[in-house]
Protein backbone atom coordinates (compact mmCIF):
# COMPACT_ATOMS: atom_id res chain seq x y z
CA UNK A 1 0.00 0.00 0.00
CA UNK A 2 1.07 3.51 -0.95
CA UNK A 3 1.19 6.50 1.08
CA UNK A 4 -1.35 9.78 0.33
CA UNK A 5 -2.15 10.03 -3.70
CA UNK A 6 -0.25 13.37 -4.62
CA UNK A 7 -3.43 15.96 -5.68
CA UNK A 8 -0.92 16.94 -8.56
CA UNK A 9 -1.32 13.24 -10.18
CA UNK A 10 -4.92 13.64 -10.30
CA UNK A 11 -5.90 15.79 -13.07
CA UNK A 12 -3.08 14.15 -15.84
CA UNK A 13 -3.80 12.16 -18.60
CA UNK A 14 -3.07 8.79 -18.52
CA UNK A 15 -0.01 8.95 -21.38
CA UNK A 16 1.25 11.74 -19.32
CA UNK A 17 1.26 9.62 -15.80
CA UNK A 18 2.85 6.47 -18.11
CA UNK A 19 5.37 9.05 -19.10
CA UNK A 20 6.07 10.12 -15.79
CA UNK A 21 6.60 6.59 -14.50
CA UNK A 22 8.82 5.15 -17.16
CA UNK A 23 10.75 8.28 -16.21
CA UNK A 24 10.34 7.78 -12.33
CA UNK A 25 11.40 3.94 -12.81
CA UNK A 26 14.47 4.84 -15.12
CA UNK A 27 15.56 7.18 -12.11
CA UNK A 28 14.97 4.68 -9.36
CA UNK A 29 16.96 2.50 -11.09
CA UNK A 30 19.92 4.66 -11.48
CA UNK A 31 19.60 5.88 -7.71
CA UNK A 32 20.19 1.74 -6.95
CA UNK A 33 22.86 1.15 -9.34
CA UNK A 34 24.67 4.82 -7.36
CA UNK A 35 24.30 2.86 -4.04
CA UNK A 36 25.89 0.00 -5.01
CA UNK A 37 28.74 1.24 -7.39
CA UNK A 38 29.86 4.01 -4.77
CA UNK A 39 31.16 1.41 -2.35
CA UNK A 40 32.56 -0.67 -5.18
CA UNK A 41 34.98 1.79 -6.42
CA UNK A 42 38.02 1.65 -4.98
CA UNK A 43 36.95 -1.00 -2.65
CA UNK A 44 40.30 -3.03 -2.10
CA UNK A 45 42.26 0.50 -2.35
CA UNK A 46 43.30 0.75 0.98
CA UNK A 47 44.47 -2.39 2.88
CA UNK A 48 42.41 -4.16 5.73
CA UNK A 49 42.95 -1.78 8.96
CA UNK A 50 43.02 -3.89 12.37
CA UNK A 51 39.51 -4.43 13.08
CA UNK A 52 38.83 -5.73 9.30
CA UNK A 53 41.67 -8.14 10.18
CA UNK A 54 40.10 -9.45 13.12
CA UNK A 55 36.63 -9.97 11.22
CA UNK A 56 38.90 -11.54 8.89
CA UNK A 57 41.10 -13.77 11.84
CA UNK A 58 37.07 -15.27 12.98
CA UNK A 59 36.28 -15.76 9.79
CA UNK A 60 38.72 -18.71 9.34
CA UNK A 61 37.30 -20.42 12.54
CA UNK A 62 34.28 -22.93 13.45
CA UNK A 63 31.04 -21.81 14.67
CA UNK A 64 31.58 -23.01 18.22
CA UNK A 65 35.13 -21.53 18.39
CA UNK A 66 33.84 -18.01 17.17
CA UNK A 67 31.22 -18.01 19.82
CA UNK A 68 34.28 -18.70 22.72
CA UNK A 69 35.88 -15.77 21.36
CA UNK A 70 32.76 -13.70 20.54
CA UNK A 71 31.90 -14.04 25.02
CA UNK A 72 35.86 -13.31 25.29
CA UNK A 73 35.49 -10.27 23.76
CA UNK A 74 32.26 -9.21 24.23
CA UNK A 75 31.13 -9.07 20.75
CA UNK A 76 27.81 -10.75 19.49
CA UNK A 77 28.44 -13.56 17.38
CA UNK A 78 26.09 -13.59 14.07
CA UNK A 79 28.32 -11.53 11.61
CA UNK A 80 31.60 -13.58 12.14
CA UNK A 81 29.05 -16.70 12.05
CA UNK A 82 27.80 -15.68 8.57
CA UNK A 83 31.25 -14.24 7.37
CA UNK A 84 32.66 -17.49 8.04
CA UNK A 85 30.32 -19.90 6.11
CA UNK A 86 30.14 -16.69 3.28
CA UNK A 87 34.17 -16.90 3.33
CA UNK A 88 34.15 -20.96 2.46
CA UNK A 89 32.47 -19.78 -0.65
CA UNK A 90 34.17 -16.68 -1.63
CA UNK A 91 37.36 -16.66 0.18
CA UNK A 92 39.18 -14.32 2.36
CA UNK A 93 40.46 -11.55 -0.27
CA UNK A 94 39.78 -7.72 0.54
CA UNK A 95 37.52 -7.93 -1.98
CA UNK A 96 35.19 -10.90 -1.31
CA UNK A 97 35.57 -9.51 2.43
CA UNK A 98 34.58 -6.35 1.85
CA UNK A 99 31.84 -7.17 -0.81
CA UNK A 100 29.68 -8.99 1.77
CA UNK A 101 29.39 -5.30 3.52
CA UNK A 102 28.64 -3.28 0.00
CA UNK A 103 25.98 -6.22 -0.59
CA UNK A 104 23.86 -5.34 2.72
CA UNK A 105 24.64 -1.99 2.43
CA UNK A 106 22.71 -2.10 -0.67
CA UNK A 107 19.71 -4.42 1.12
CA UNK A 108 19.40 -1.75 3.41
CA UNK A 109 18.32 0.85 0.91
CA UNK A 110 15.82 -1.33 -0.53
CA UNK A 111 14.05 -1.83 2.50
CA UNK A 112 14.46 1.74 3.32
CA UNK A 113 12.79 2.93 -0.05
CA UNK A 114 10.02 0.16 0.97
CA UNK A 115 9.05 1.66 3.75
CA UNK A 116 9.33 5.47 2.36
CA UNK A 117 7.03 4.63 -0.31
CA UNK A 118 4.52 3.24 1.70
CA UNK A 119 4.04 6.23 3.71
CA UNK A 120 5.13 8.89 2.13
CA UNK A 121 4.63 9.55 -1.63
CA UNK A 122 7.46 8.75 -4.96
CA UNK A 123 8.90 12.27 -4.27
CA UNK A 124 9.93 12.17 -0.67
CA UNK A 125 11.76 7.90 -1.32
CA UNK A 126 13.36 9.64 -4.49
CA UNK A 127 15.21 11.94 -1.92
CA UNK A 128 15.56 9.62 0.62
CA UNK A 129 17.59 7.55 -1.87
CA UNK A 130 19.41 10.38 -3.03
CA UNK A 131 20.84 11.29 0.68
CA UNK A 132 21.38 7.78 1.11
CA UNK A 133 23.14 7.62 -2.48
CA UNK A 134 25.55 10.58 -1.34
CA UNK A 135 26.49 9.61 2.27
CA UNK A 136 30.17 9.59 2.96
CA UNK A 137 29.16 8.37 6.40
CA UNK A 138 27.79 5.10 4.74
CA UNK A 139 29.95 5.27 2.35
CA UNK A 140 32.87 4.83 4.63
CA UNK A 141 31.12 1.44 6.69
CA UNK A 142 29.95 0.04 3.36
CA UNK A 143 33.63 -0.33 1.99
CA UNK A 144 34.89 -1.51 5.15
CA UNK A 145 34.87 -5.69 6.96
CA UNK A 146 32.59 -4.89 9.88
CA UNK A 147 29.25 -5.57 11.09
CA UNK A 148 28.13 -2.35 10.69
CA UNK A 149 25.88 -2.54 6.91
CA UNK A 150 24.69 -5.94 8.31
CA UNK A 151 23.54 -4.43 11.35
CA UNK A 152 21.93 -1.34 9.09
CA UNK A 153 19.95 -3.99 6.85
CA UNK A 154 18.56 -6.71 9.86
CA UNK A 155 17.13 -2.95 12.01
CA UNK A 156 15.64 -1.45 8.76
CA UNK A 157 13.88 -4.83 8.38
CA UNK A 158 12.52 -5.41 11.56
CA UNK A 159 11.38 -1.41 11.92
CA UNK A 160 9.47 -2.40 8.18
CA UNK A 161 8.11 -5.28 9.20
CA UNK A 162 6.67 -4.02 12.34
CA UNK A 163 5.29 -1.22 10.91
CA UNK A 164 3.68 -3.72 7.73
CA UNK A 165 2.38 -5.88 10.98
CA UNK A 166 0.71 -3.35 13.06
CA UNK A 167 -1.05 -1.90 9.83
CA UNK A 168 -1.83 -4.53 7.09
CA UNK A 169 -3.19 -6.79 10.46
CA UNK A 170 -1.42 -9.92 9.05
CA UNK A 171 -0.03 -12.11 11.59
CA UNK A 172 3.16 -13.01 8.86
CA UNK A 173 4.98 -10.18 9.52
CA UNK A 174 5.16 -10.91 12.93
CA UNK A 175 7.39 -13.91 13.22
CA UNK A 176 9.86 -11.66 10.46
CA UNK A 177 9.85 -8.71 12.90
CA UNK A 178 10.70 -10.88 15.76
CA UNK A 179 13.77 -13.10 13.05
CA UNK A 180 14.60 -9.45 12.32
CA UNK A 181 15.21 -8.14 15.49
CA UNK A 182 16.82 -10.81 17.16
CA UNK A 183 19.36 -10.72 14.16
CA UNK A 184 19.95 -7.22 14.98
CA UNK A 185 21.12 -7.67 18.94
CA UNK A 186 23.06 -11.05 18.02
CA UNK A 187 25.30 -8.04 15.30
CA UNK A 188 24.98 -5.33 17.85
CA UNK A 189 23.89 -5.01 21.29
CA UNK A 190 23.11 -1.69 20.40
CA UNK A 191 20.05 -3.11 19.06
CA UNK A 192 18.63 -2.46 22.64
CA UNK A 193 17.93 0.94 21.43
CA UNK A 194 15.62 -0.12 18.69
CA UNK A 195 13.86 -2.05 21.35
CA UNK A 196 13.54 1.01 23.52
CA UNK A 197 12.45 2.87 20.62
CA UNK A 198 9.93 0.59 19.86
CA UNK A 199 8.36 0.09 23.27
CA UNK A 200 7.92 3.90 23.95
CA UNK A 201 6.00 3.95 20.23
CA UNK A 202 3.83 1.04 20.99
CA UNK A 203 3.24 2.70 24.60
CA UNK A 204 2.23 5.68 23.11
CA UNK A 205 -0.16 4.42 20.43
CA UNK A 206 -1.48 2.20 22.83
CA UNK A 207 -2.62 4.98 24.87
CA UNK A 208 -4.47 6.58 22.35
CA UNK A 209 -6.74 2.99 21.96
CA UNK A 210 -5.45 0.14 22.57
CA UNK A 211 -5.69 -2.67 19.98
CA UNK A 212 -5.02 -6.28 19.06
CA UNK A 213 -1.60 -5.68 17.28
CA UNK A 214 -0.16 -4.29 20.52
CA UNK A 215 -0.09 -7.26 21.90
CA UNK A 216 1.22 -9.28 19.33
CA UNK A 217 3.87 -6.64 19.22
CA UNK A 218 4.90 -7.47 23.26
CA UNK A 219 4.34 -11.75 22.16
CA UNK A 220 7.06 -11.55 19.52
CA UNK A 221 9.47 -9.24 20.95
CA UNK A 222 9.61 -11.07 23.89
CA UNK A 223 9.80 -14.19 21.31
CA UNK A 224 13.01 -12.51 20.46
CA UNK A 225 14.49 -11.46 23.04
CA UNK A 226 13.89 -14.70 24.84
CA UNK A 227 16.04 -16.43 22.12
CA UNK A 228 18.74 -13.86 22.77
CA UNK A 229 18.57 -14.84 26.59
CA UNK A 230 21.00 -18.29 26.73
CA UNK A 231 23.79 -16.28 24.64
CA UNK A 232 23.35 -13.39 27.26
CA UNK A 233 23.66 -16.26 30.46
CA UNK A 234 26.86 -17.14 28.40
CA UNK A 235 28.24 -13.99 28.20
CA UNK A 236 27.74 -13.11 32.37
CA UNK A 237 29.02 -16.05 33.40
CA UNK A 238 32.07 -16.03 30.98
CA UNK A 239 32.90 -13.12 32.87
CA UNK A 240 31.90 -13.81 36.46
CA UNK A 241 34.52 -11.03 37.83
CA UNK A 242 33.69 -8.22 36.09
CA UNK A 243 30.66 -6.12 34.47
CA UNK A 244 30.26 -7.45 31.06
CA UNK A 245 31.13 -4.82 28.47
CA UNK A 246 28.37 -5.56 26.19
CA UNK A 247 28.23 -2.02 25.04
CA UNK A 248 30.73 -1.46 24.82
CA UNK A 249 30.37 0.32 21.26
CA UNK A 250 28.32 2.77 22.84
CA UNK A 251 30.38 5.35 24.61
CA UNK A 252 28.75 8.64 25.01
CA UNK A 253 30.29 12.16 25.07
CA UNK A 254 28.18 12.55 28.60
CA UNK A 255 26.10 15.07 27.03
CA UNK A 256 23.00 13.59 25.01
CA UNK A 257 22.56 17.81 22.80
CA UNK A 258 26.49 17.47 22.03
CA UNK A 259 26.16 13.63 20.39
CA UNK A 260 23.07 14.55 18.51
CA UNK A 261 25.32 17.40 17.11
CA UNK A 262 28.08 15.29 16.18
CA UNK A 263 25.70 13.13 14.52
CA UNK A 264 24.23 15.47 12.45
CA UNK A 265 27.44 17.03 11.48
CA UNK A 266 28.62 13.15 10.14
CA UNK A 267 25.50 12.33 8.83
CA UNK A 268 25.42 15.55 6.80
CA UNK A 269 29.24 15.53 6.07
CA UNK A 270 29.36 19.10 7.18
CA UNK A 271 32.57 18.94 8.94
CA UNK A 272 34.50 19.62 5.03
CA UNK A 273 33.10 22.80 5.74
CA UNK A 274 36.11 24.00 7.70
CA UNK A 275 38.39 22.62 4.72
CA UNK A 276 36.68 24.45 1.92
CA UNK A 277 36.23 27.75 3.51
CA UNK A 278 38.88 28.48 6.86
CA UNK A 279 38.03 26.62 10.14
CA UNK A 280 35.96 30.45 11.02
CA UNK A 281 33.96 30.50 8.22
CA UNK A 282 33.71 26.50 8.06
CA UNK A 283 32.14 27.00 11.86
CA UNK A 284 29.84 29.61 10.87
CA UNK A 285 28.95 27.93 7.98
CA UNK A 286 28.07 24.41 9.70
CA UNK A 287 26.02 26.58 12.58
CA UNK A 288 24.27 27.74 9.78
CA UNK A 289 23.60 24.50 7.95
CA UNK A 290 22.66 22.88 11.21
CA UNK A 291 19.79 25.75 11.89
CA UNK A 292 18.80 24.93 7.99
CA UNK A 293 18.36 21.07 9.19
CA UNK A 294 16.87 21.46 12.55
CA UNK A 295 14.15 23.86 11.27
CA UNK A 296 13.32 21.21 8.09
CA UNK A 297 13.18 18.69 10.91
CA UNK A 298 10.63 20.92 12.62
CA UNK A 299 8.66 21.53 9.33
CA UNK A 300 8.62 18.19 8.11
CA UNK A 301 6.69 16.93 11.00
CA UNK A 302 4.29 20.15 10.58
CA UNK A 303 3.35 19.23 7.13
CA UNK A 304 2.94 16.18 7.27
CA UNK A 305 0.80 15.91 10.79
CA UNK A 306 -2.47 15.31 8.60
CA UNK A 307 -1.10 12.53 6.82
CA UNK A 308 -1.48 9.34 9.12
CA UNK A 309 0.51 6.70 7.94
CA UNK A 310 4.03 9.15 7.16
CA UNK A 311 3.09 10.88 10.87
CA UNK A 312 4.01 7.44 12.42
CA UNK A 313 6.94 7.08 10.76
CA UNK A 314 8.15 10.87 11.33
CA UNK A 315 7.41 10.23 15.17
CA UNK A 316 9.17 7.02 15.42
CA UNK A 317 12.52 9.05 13.73
CA UNK A 318 12.35 11.41 16.28
CA UNK A 319 11.60 8.85 19.19
CA UNK A 320 14.31 7.12 17.58
CA UNK A 321 17.56 9.41 17.46
CA UNK A 322 16.34 10.61 20.81
CA UNK A 323 16.11 7.36 22.82
CA UNK A 324 19.20 5.86 21.23
CA UNK A 325 20.90 8.77 22.47
CA UNK A 326 19.70 8.85 25.95
CA UNK A 327 20.32 4.97 26.50
CA UNK A 328 23.95 5.72 24.51
CA UNK A 329 24.19 8.44 27.52
CA UNK A 330 22.80 6.24 30.06
CA UNK A 331 25.44 2.99 29.34
CA UNK A 332 28.52 5.32 29.39
CA UNK A 333 28.69 4.04 33.17
CA UNK A 334 29.36 0.57 31.60
CA UNK A 335 31.31 1.54 29.14
CA UNK A 336 35.14 1.06 29.45
CA UNK A 337 36.04 2.37 26.19
CA UNK A 338 36.01 5.99 24.56
CA UNK A 339 34.64 6.16 20.69
CA UNK A 340 32.47 9.09 19.46
CA UNK A 341 28.78 7.44 19.61
CA UNK A 342 28.68 8.03 15.34
CA UNK A 343 31.24 5.51 14.60
CA UNK A 344 28.88 2.81 15.91
CA UNK A 345 25.01 4.59 15.44
CA UNK A 346 24.58 3.98 11.52
CA UNK A 347 21.43 2.80 12.38
CA UNK A 348 20.06 6.35 13.27
CA UNK A 349 21.15 7.43 9.42
CA UNK A 350 18.66 6.72 7.12
CA UNK A 351 15.99 7.98 9.45
CA UNK A 352 17.83 11.48 9.95
CA UNK A 353 17.65 11.02 6.19
CA UNK A 354 13.76 10.40 6.01
CA UNK A 355 12.44 13.36 8.18
CA UNK A 356 14.74 15.80 6.34
CA UNK A 357 13.68 14.77 2.96
CA UNK A 358 9.96 14.52 3.77
CA UNK A 359 10.49 18.35 4.86
CA UNK A 360 11.84 19.06 1.52
CA UNK A 361 9.14 17.38 -0.36
CA UNK A 362 6.68 20.00 1.31
CA UNK A 363 8.18 23.12 0.34
CA UNK A 364 6.04 24.82 -2.24
CA UNK A 365 8.48 25.07 -5.16
CA UNK A 366 10.27 22.11 -6.86
CA UNK A 367 13.20 24.58 -7.84
CA UNK A 368 13.45 24.98 -4.26
CA UNK A 369 13.26 21.79 -3.52
CA UNK A 370 16.06 20.73 -6.03
CA UNK A 371 18.42 24.07 -4.90
CA UNK A 372 17.96 22.62 -1.21
CA UNK A 373 18.73 19.21 -1.94
CA UNK A 374 21.92 20.51 -3.92
CA UNK A 375 23.00 22.24 -0.80
CA UNK A 376 22.32 19.62 1.54
CA UNK A 377 24.03 16.72 -0.50
CA UNK A 378 27.23 18.53 -1.50
CA UNK A 379 29.57 18.86 1.76
CA UNK A 380 28.90 14.67 1.89
CA UNK A 381 29.78 14.97 -2.22
CA UNK A 382 33.50 16.63 -1.03
CA UNK A 383 33.77 14.26 2.12
CA UNK A 384 33.18 11.46 -0.24
CA UNK A 385 35.77 12.82 -3.06
CA UNK A 386 38.12 12.77 0.21
CA UNK A 387 37.43 9.45 1.25
CA UNK A 388 38.25 7.98 -2.12
CA UNK A 389 41.60 10.23 -2.19
CA UNK A 390 42.91 9.49 1.70
CA UNK A 391 45.18 6.41 2.63
CA UNK A 392 44.21 3.60 4.85
CA UNK A 393 43.67 3.62 8.41
CA UNK A 394 46.04 1.66 8.82
CA UNK A 395 48.24 0.37 5.87
CA UNK A 396 49.50 -2.35 7.20
CA UNK A 397 50.10 -3.60 3.34
CA UNK A 398 53.16 -1.13 2.73
CA UNK A 399 54.55 -2.46 6.45
CA UNK A 400 53.96 -6.11 5.33
CA UNK A 401 56.18 -4.70 2.06
CA UNK A 402 58.65 -2.75 3.65
CA UNK A 403 59.41 -5.89 6.61
CA UNK A 404 59.46 -8.29 3.97
CA UNK A 405 62.00 -6.61 1.88
CA UNK A 406 64.17 -5.87 4.80
CA UNK A 407 64.01 -8.74 6.81
CA UNK A 408 66.93 -10.89 7.56
CA UNK A 409 66.73 -14.23 8.96
CA UNK A 410 67.24 -13.44 12.46
CA UNK A 411 65.12 -10.83 13.00
CA UNK A 412 62.56 -10.93 15.58
CA UNK A 413 59.11 -8.82 15.70
CA UNK A 414 57.24 -7.11 18.66
CA UNK A 415 54.21 -6.11 18.65
CA UNK A 416 52.11 -3.60 20.90
CA UNK A 417 49.84 -4.61 21.71
CA UNK A 418 50.09 -8.41 20.44
CA UNK A 419 47.29 -9.58 18.82
CA UNK A 420 47.68 -6.73 16.04
CA UNK A 421 50.28 -9.40 14.41
CA UNK A 422 46.86 -10.09 12.93
CA UNK A 423 45.88 -7.21 10.52
CA UNK A 424 50.38 -8.09 9.87
CA UNK A 425 50.15 -11.64 8.78
CA UNK A 426 47.54 -10.56 6.28
CA UNK A 427 49.69 -9.28 4.39
CA UNK A 428 53.05 -10.99 5.24
CA UNK A 429 52.19 -14.48 6.07
CA UNK A 430 52.96 -16.05 8.55
CA UNK A 431 56.99 -16.90 8.40
CA UNK A 432 57.78 -14.51 10.46
CA UNK A 433 59.24 -14.73 13.96
CA UNK A 434 57.07 -12.75 16.29
CA UNK A 435 56.01 -12.42 19.80
CA UNK A 436 53.57 -9.72 21.30
CA UNK A 437 53.23 -7.47 24.29
CA UNK A 438 51.77 -7.10 26.12
CA UNK A 439 51.84 -11.00 27.11
CA UNK A 440 49.45 -13.09 25.46
CA UNK A 441 48.43 -13.35 21.69
CA UNK A 442 44.78 -13.18 20.48
CA UNK A 443 43.86 -16.64 19.81
CA UNK A 444 40.60 -18.70 20.17
CA UNK A 445 42.23 -20.16 23.46
CA UNK A 446 42.48 -16.76 25.31
CA UNK A 447 42.08 -13.32 24.68
CA UNK A 448 44.14 -10.77 25.57
CA UNK A 449 43.28 -6.60 25.64
CA UNK A 450 45.14 -5.64 27.86
CA UNK A 451 46.23 -2.01 26.29
CA UNK A 452 43.10 -0.63 27.59
CA UNK A 453 44.76 -0.68 31.10
CA UNK A 454 48.45 1.67 31.98
CA UNK A 455 51.16 -0.40 33.00
CA UNK A 456 54.25 0.10 35.20
CA UNK A 457 57.88 0.64 33.47
CA UNK A 458 59.02 -2.68 34.82
CA UNK A 459 56.37 -4.61 32.99
CA UNK A 460 57.94 -4.48 29.87
CA UNK A 461 61.41 -5.40 31.25
CA UNK A 462 59.44 -8.84 32.53
CA UNK A 463 58.03 -9.58 29.40
CA UNK A 464 61.57 -9.17 28.10
CA UNK A 465 63.01 -11.14 30.67
CA UNK A 466 60.23 -14.27 29.65
CA UNK A 467 61.23 -14.20 26.04
CA UNK A 468 64.94 -14.09 26.98
CA UNK A 469 65.65 -17.01 25.01
CA UNK A 470 63.65 -16.12 21.51
CA UNK A 471 65.39 -12.37 22.01
CA UNK A 472 68.76 -13.44 22.68
CA UNK A 473 68.58 -15.74 19.34
CA UNK A 474 67.97 -12.56 17.28
CA UNK A 475 70.31 -10.48 16.08
CA UNK A 476 67.78 -7.16 15.35
CA UNK A 477 64.19 -6.58 17.00
CA UNK A 478 61.60 -4.73 15.01
CA UNK A 479 58.70 -3.03 17.45
CA UNK A 480 55.56 -2.40 15.28
CA UNK A 481 52.52 -0.67 17.01
CA UNK A 482 49.24 1.02 15.93
CA UNK A 483 48.37 4.12 15.93
CA UNK A 484 45.19 3.20 17.98
CA UNK A 485 47.33 2.91 21.15
CA UNK A 486 48.57 5.99 23.03
CA UNK A 487 51.70 6.83 22.65
CA UNK A 488 52.28 8.65 26.23
CA UNK A 489 55.79 8.29 27.87
CA UNK A 490 54.44 9.49 31.29
CA UNK A 491 51.37 7.51 31.61
CA UNK A 492 53.50 4.39 30.71
CA UNK A 493 50.89 2.60 28.29
CA UNK A 494 52.08 -0.99 26.73
CA UNK A 495 53.54 0.52 23.61
CA UNK A 496 55.95 3.57 25.09
CA UNK A 497 56.94 0.71 28.14
CA UNK A 498 57.89 -1.61 25.64
CA UNK A 499 60.09 1.31 23.11
CA UNK A 500 61.47 2.71 26.77
CA UNK A 501 62.43 -1.10 28.15
CA UNK A 502 64.27 -1.63 24.67
CA UNK A 503 65.58 1.69 24.52
CA UNK A 504 67.41 1.17 27.77
CA UNK A 505 68.86 -1.70 27.14
CA UNK A 506 72.83 -1.76 26.79
CA UNK A 507 72.72 -4.11 23.52
CA UNK A 508 70.57 -2.35 21.51
CA UNK A 509 70.70 0.30 19.47
CA UNK A 510 67.73 1.90 18.19
CA UNK A 511 68.86 2.39 13.96
CA UNK A 512 65.74 2.80 12.15
CA UNK A 513 62.36 4.47 12.62
CA UNK A 514 59.30 4.66 10.04
CA UNK A 515 56.03 5.94 10.21
CA UNK A 516 53.71 4.84 7.83
CA UNK A 517 49.85 5.13 7.97
CA UNK A 518 48.41 4.60 11.31
CA UNK A 519 51.48 1.66 12.16
CA UNK A 520 54.76 2.79 14.28
CA UNK A 521 57.98 0.72 13.27
CA UNK A 522 61.20 0.93 14.51
CA UNK A 523 64.29 -1.03 14.34
CA UNK A 524 66.87 -2.24 16.69
CA UNK A 525 70.29 -3.45 16.36
CA UNK A 526 72.46 -5.98 18.51
CA UNK A 527 75.50 -4.27 19.39
CA UNK A 528 76.84 -6.75 21.80
CA UNK A 529 76.02 -10.07 21.76
CA UNK A 530 76.86 -10.83 25.24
Amino acid sequence: MNGEIDPRESGKSLQTRNREESTWRWILAACFVTIAAAPLYRLTAKSFWLDEAISAYYSEHGILTIAKMSLLDYVPPLYYWLISVYSTVFGQSDFALRFFSVFFHVASAVYLYRLVKEHFDKRVSLYVLIFFAASNYLLMRAQTARAYPLFLFLTMAAIYYFFRASEDGKNRWWPLYALCLLCSIYTLYLAVATVSALFVFVAWSAARKLKKWHVRFLLWTFVGLIAFLPWAILLTRANPSEHPDWFGEAAASGNVLKDMHVLFIDFFGIETLKDIVGRMGGTVGATLFLCVIGAICLYSLVAWWNTGRARKILLFAFLYVFLSLLVNFTLNVFSSVNLSPVERYIFLCPFVYVVVAAGISKLPSRVLQAALMIVLISPNLVAMARTYASDSVEDWRDVARYIGDNWQADDLIIFVPGYINIAFDRYAGKEHREIGYPKGLMSPDRMYWGYHAARDSGEADRFLHENAQIIDESDRIWLIHSHNIVFDFDKRVPDASMFTALENKPWLKQELFERFRGVYVYRFQKVNRQ
